[in-house]
């Protein structure tokens, strides 16, 4: 079962050439009990297909701070694919 959550920010970011907007936000853990890692989280509607990033913070700035640097790369890279649980 996954942690409730409360969303914090949303955001929308439309890229050139691309039909879709990518949409994101950050969340924090409402439980009781947030994640070891951090009780901040981010989720994105588009991602790398090899990627391994930081989706969980311990601060709302650096959950921030992460999806950004995240969101920055993707829109230099352009190669992702949607994330069908968005």
């Amino acid at each position: 079962m996954r942690t409730p959550r409360k969303i914090l920010d949303e955001y929308i970011f439309n890229l050139e050439g691309m039909s879709e907007s990518i949409k994101a936000r950050i969340m924090v853990d409402i439980s009781a009990k947030p994640h070891p890692i951090g009780a901040y989280s981010w989720d994105i509607s588009h991602f790398f297909k090899d990627c391994d990033a930081r989706h969980r913070a311990s601060t709302l700035e650096e959950a921030q701070e992460n999806l950004r640097l995240y969101t920055l790369s993707l829109m230099a890279d352009k190669v992702f694919a949607k994330n069908l649980c968005y």
